[in-house]
């Protein structure tokens, strides 16, 4: 199952009509087929990496918050309890178009947060599944969707309040995607990510790539499903329960691991990574060697997409391409756009086009003086 388009209405102070394609929209080139995409049906092509791009407090974690909901959703079929939180009070839509074993499928529903004393819970409302058979001299139509069957009438079956139709579909629960925020590194979180690792058998993976995190740091294996060993330059070895790894690596170490350890979850399932400020967790080197672990086909076989939202924008001239970018901004209403549809192909310099006035996403230079003029008034 590999998503091919997100479009939603509604969700908080979010723009209607808010999209997101995962599929190209200029041409491609034999290199962008070889580094960009992911073949996920023969002829059909989706991008390998997404960067969302903005100044602070235009709406990029926000657009991840609907991300993670709709992951939620192809996943559990499901709201999640950790979720509900971020659905806003009144109803919003979502429609998915997704491809799942040959066939092609549309999937929009209404999403109502329900509360009462006690809890809150997700009611899926005006639900309908659309279908057509993926055909590789179409994939220009994959969007037309007057060619899709209505299929709805077929799912009549009794599920779970609080359960998508979408269960009937993809049938069984999997993780489709991962999303890490701030948040997501709590103790908890830690030993189950590195747990799902162990069960990988590769206990030499981070051996591979310590000096990435900490040049002091020797050896880091995981030895068993809550325990692994550590050893710094002249120290002893020593075994730490997941637990306690706070008490052993610095912050900015774990925060390496843990994301090494969802890339490697996310590539191995065939599931997307979904990443918050991705330059809070590595460096710029460290952050061009993780997309391009995901660009390599020879590694990401199952057609993983690594999206992440990032201000710094340097991180731009990472990506070929520019309609695997998009823009936030926010006026009234948080808005998504399209690199590629504001300035067409942008092979090289796409930081300089963003600083450009039309992004409208520059720090105002204004304001930055006005900063500094306070600051020399109160003597700091």
């Amino acid at each position: 199952m590999k998503i091919l388009k997100i479009v939603s209405s509604g969700y908080k102070i979010c723009e209607d009509n808010l999209e997101i394609n995962f599929m190209p929209i200029a041409n491609k080139t034999m290199e962008d087929k070889e580094y960009e995409f992911s073949q996920v049906e023969d002829g059909l092509d989706t991008f390998s990496s997404i960067g969302i791009v903005g100044k602070n407090a235009s709406g990029k974690t926000m657009i991840l918050r609907l991300l993670s909901i709709v992951y939620d959703i192809i996943s559990e079929f499901q709201v999640t309890e950790y979720r509900i939180k971020y659905l806003p009070n009144k109803p919003f839509t979502i429609d998915i178009t997704f491809i799942e074993k040959e066939y092609l499928y549309r999937y929009t529903t209404s999403i109502k947060k329900v509360t009462d004393e006690l809890n809150s819970n997700v009611i899926f409302e005006n639900e309908k599944i659309y279908r057509k058979k993926y055909a590789k001299t179409k994939t220009n139509k994959i969007f037309d969707y007057e060619s899709y069957n209505d299929i709805t009438e077929e799912y009549k079956g009794l599920i779970p309040e609080g359960t998508s139709k979408l269960f009937y579909v993809i049938n069984t629960k999997k993780r489709r995607g991962s999303v890490i925020f701030a948040d997501n590194f709590d103790s908890e979180i830690i030993s189950s990510v590195l747990k799902n690792v162990y069960k990988l058998g590769i206990p030499e993976i981070y051996s591979s790539v310590l000096e990435m995190f900490d040049e002091h740091l020797e050896k880091f294996e995981i030895i068993g499903e809550n325990t692994f060993i550590i050893k710094y330059k002249n120290k002893s070895e020593i075994q730490v329960p997941f637990g306690e790894i706070n008490s052993f690596l610095s912050s900015g170490t774990i925060k390496g691991i843990v994301l090494l350890a969802f890339a490697l979850l996310s590539l191995e399932k065939g599931a997307d990574l979904i990443i918050d400020e991705i330059e809070n967790h590595f460096h710029k080197t460290l952050v061009e060697n993780l997309i391009n672990i995901f660009k390599d086909k020879s590694i990401n076989k199952n057609s993983s997409t690594i999206i992440f939202s990032t201000h710094s924008f340097d991180l731009l001239d990472l990506f070929h391409r520019s309609d695997n970018i998009y823009i936030t901004s926010y006026d009234e209403k948080i808005k998504l756009t399209n690199m590629y549809n504001i300035e067409g192909t942008i092979r090289n310099a796409k930081s300089k086009k963003v600083f450009d006035k039309v992004f409208k996403i520059r720090v105002s230079y204004d304001s930055l003086m006005n900063f500094k003029k306070l600051l020399i008034k109160w003597n700091i």
